[in-house]
């Protein structure tokens, strides 16, 4: 892997300061070569070159003033100190050394004296003559340091001004730059990806709150002893809002036409100076050509030149495929980096958390969204993923495709083989209905196309129904569900409760499992009463089949819930109960089936009100999910998601943050864009936000989630209300009485059309205790 660094890092500044002496002297005998052409011609210098120009016109002005105001000697001395920086600037700091001068400002490692330990003190660049777009961005860096809560972005302490310096305290992070730490290792392709994705998960937490960093590079990038990266340097950040308010925004401190950040790691869009442009997918651009360097240790086009050049090459050249550089990085990596890098804004990652989804993706096997158009590159990666069963799925097929030739020639004999190949038949509508059931397996997500064949093929086999096609049926609702489309799932649930009583025109378990399906996917959408009656009619044939089957648990939860939600709290209790008591009896004190008992517990107290008795229930769901599934699974997401319902709803809003942010980057990646439980968990997260008084970010996440939990849910489900009396209280609490009423009148029209959705018995559970 080739260095990323310049072979004669350690003489770049003296370099810069040798041509920045030249220039001067140039000057003194006349020239008129200006700085812009100077940078222009010694871009490989940057940013040490921009360094020495700033002190150079730090001591020019000076002098000017001097001239002006009589004063040389103090401000000569004053330029002089800013070069070097004060001795005990700050008050409460011992200043130890100086870590990096910077377009920005000057960092200096610092002892604190009440604590005894490191940290680091940023000045505003210039100091005493820092100008008024200096002294905006440095005050930017300071409210966007302090909003943000990541492990991976520097956290700020303190700040304020001594003498003539303004200044904030940070953490002192101990390692080097990315650059430094990737020209020292020798890390493989896939460890470079894993300390990628970390770096990516750091900017997405901060787009996540409205930060755009604008400046994204290497040496902006710490990484510390223990090698995980640390984001740095927010000097040139925007800050945007998806609704600003126009009487309170701040006076932009980037104008139409000004460059802002670094060139060679610079976007399009950011050459081309238009501010409006600047996004998200700015900073994925950058993240591009930084992963770019990570695995081919060069750039994607040349940044050597005119600055012209250079700019021209960002906009225009394609860069260079990084397969052609590097035989180690395979397709879909080169894919991933190149999506990054598309000149079109529209065609890059969405977010840096879009492109961390889809590196994750990569490191685990799974198929990247980059490349889901390809339905024969989904179908490779899934075979390579599930080796085993992609072995019997081939095992399968050939079986297939030779009794199907087989078929064609045993057709053509006497009726004497008539039952041969009935049995060969009955065979074939196995191996079609197994080969189905390992795709399924495969991914939950992305099977309805190969559930409908199934279909089709079993329908096209036999003239009755069976016990495998009445199952897929009902797993092909399911998954009609999963995505949203309600009455189609309601249809094919209908379908196959038809074909399962027709099979089984007694009391058997399979009817009744289809009836507690169509139930469900009934209650999901709203419509209470036909799926009370549904529920209702699976449970009395479970337990005339068997009092103590173990079947008869999910009917019996799902209606507890039922009852929950159309307010007949006591009613939900007792089922729930007597649930908890079968599961407990047939799983065990331990078992996951116990656990997820207790969220429907927690559900319930929640939505009671009774908030004790709801954090008891879940915090015990929640320590069964983490145990028997894992922090990370899609499904532990749900009683961390109740969970900062309930810390809002109790006042314990910082809390509350922490675990929704949690439980929301479990959904975003393991949950289908779009999602209607992602956009809950964001609705909740701007609940606990507006109680923390962030209104702007908890603007934007209610008004973006809101939408997507009424398209899925209904105008008139009980989540959608939720999510519209969010919005109200934040309107008030921001004392934006105009916005609250316009939202509280839409309320109130959903309200109107409830009708009988709506009907809640709300009658109250006692005290229910351990019982």
């Amino acid at each position: 892997m080739d260095d990323l660094t310049d072979p004669q890092s350690s003489d770049r500044r003296e370099q810069a300061r040798r041509v920045v002496d030249a220039f001067v002297r140039g000057h003194n005998n006349g020239d008129t070569v200006s700085e812009k052409s100077l940078i222009a011609e010694h871009l490989h210098l940057l940013p040490e070159l921009e360094d020495e120009l700033r002190k150079l016109r730090l001591i020019r002005g000076a002098r000017r003033r001097a001239d002006d105001n009589r004063e040389l000697d103090s401000i000569v001395a004053s330029a002089d100190a800013g070069a070097e920086l004060l001795e005990d600037t700050v008050p409460g700091y011992t200043l130890v050394r100086e870590l990096h001068r910077g377009g920005q400002g000057i960092v200096v490692q610092a002892i604190q004296h009440s604590t005894k330990r490191k940290v680091a003190i940023k000045f505003v660049q210039g100091g005493p003559f820092s100008q008024a777009r200096d002294m905006a961005r440095f005050e930017t860096e300071v409210r966007i340091l302090a909003a943000q809560h990541h492990p991976r972005i520097v956290a700020i302490h303190d700040s304020g001004v001594a003498g003539c310096w303004s200044y904030f305290v940070m953490d002192y992070i101990s390692g080097v730059s990315l650059d430094v730490f990737l020209s020292r290792s020798s890390d493989s392709i896939e460890q470079r990806l894993t300390l990628f994705e970390k770096i990516c998960d750091a900017v997405s937490a901060a787009q996540l709150r409205g930060v755009i960093h604008r400046d994204l590079k290497p040496s902006n990038i710490q990484i510390d002893h223990a090698g995980e990266p640390h984001i740095l340097d927010f000097g040139l950040a925007k800050v945007v809002a998806s609704y600003p308010d126009p009487s309170n925004s701040p006076q932009p401190i980037t104008m139409t036409g000004q460059f802002v950040g670094s060139l060679p790691w610079a976007s399009p869009e950011q050459v081309g100076g238009v501010p409006d442009q600047i996004d998200m997918r700015t900073d994925v651009y950058a993240l591009g050509v930084i992963l770019f360097q990570m695995l081919t240790g060069q750039f994607p086009y040349s940044v050597v030149g005119s600055m012209h050049q250079v700019m021209d090459n960002i906009i225009k050249t394609s860069p260079t495929r990084p397969r052609a550089l590097s035989s180690k990085i395979d397709d879909e990596t080169e894919t991933i980096i190149l999506k990054c890098l598309e000149k079109e804004r529209q065609n890059r990652y969405q977010s840096a958390g879009e492109l961390a989804r889809d590196v994750t993706r990569y490191l685990a096997g799974e198929p990247i969204d980059a490349k889901r158009d390809s339905a024969w590159y989904v179908l490779k990666k899934t075979a390579r993923r599930y080796r085993i069963q992609a072995a019997v799925i081939a095992i399968f097929a050939v079986v297939v495709i030779g009794f199907a030739i087989s078929m064609s020639l045993m057709y053509r004999r006497a009726d004497r083989e008539a039952a041969r190949a009935n049995k060969e038949a009955e065979r074939a509508r196995t191996v079609v209905a197994s080969l189905q059931q390992l795709l399924a397996e495969i991914d939950p997500y992305d099977t309805e196309s190969q559930y409908r064949e199934a279909l089709d093929t079993l329908k096209s086999v036999t003239d009755k129904p069976t016990d495998k096609l009445v199952r897929l049926l009902g797993l092909y609702a399911a998954v009609l569900g999963n995505k949203g489309r309600r009455d189609a799932a309601i249809a094919w649930s209908r379908e196959a409760v038809t074909a399962a009583r027709e099979l089984h025109p007694e009391d058997h378990v399979l009817p009744a499992q289809t009836l507690s399906g169509l139930a469900g996917q009934l209650h999901d959408a709203g419509k209470y009463v036909s799926a009370k009656t549904y529920y209702e009619q699976s449970i009395s044939m479970l337990r005339r089949i068997d009092p103590t089957h173990a079947k008869l648990v999910g009917p019996l939860e799902y209606l507890g819930l039922l009852f929950k939600d159309m307010g007949d709290y006591a009613a939900a209790e007792t089922l729930i109960r007597e649930t908890l008591r079968m599961k407990t009896t047939l799983h065990g004190e331990d078992s996951f089936a116990v656990g997820h008992t207790f969220l429907s517990l927690a559900k319930l107290y929640a939505d009671s009100g009774d908030w004790a008795q709801a954090e008891r229930w879940c915090r015990k769901a929640l320590d069964m999910h983490v145990r028997h599934l894992g922090p990370d699974h899609r499904n532990t997401a749900r009683p961390m998601t109740l969970l900062g319902r309930i810390l809002v709803a109790t006042g314990r809003n910082a809390d509350a943050e922490s675990q929704l942010r949690v439980a929301l980057d479990i959904r975003e990646r393991r949950k289908p864009p779009g999602h209607w439980k992602t956009a809950k968990t964001q609705s909740i997260l701007g609940a606990a936000l507006t109680g923390l008084d962030r209104f702007e970010e908890a603007e934007r996440l209610l008004l973006d989630s809101q939408p997507r939990i009424e398209m899925d849910r209904g105008n008139r489900h009980r989540r959608n209300r939720e999510a519209i009396q969010r919005i109200i209280n934040l309107y008030e609490a921001w004392g934006k009485p105009v916005k609250a009423a316009e939202w509280r009148d839409q309320l109130a029209g959903v309200i109107a059309n409830v009708g009988s959705h709506g009907t809640a018995h709300t009658q109250k559970i006692g005290k229910p205790g351990d019982k």
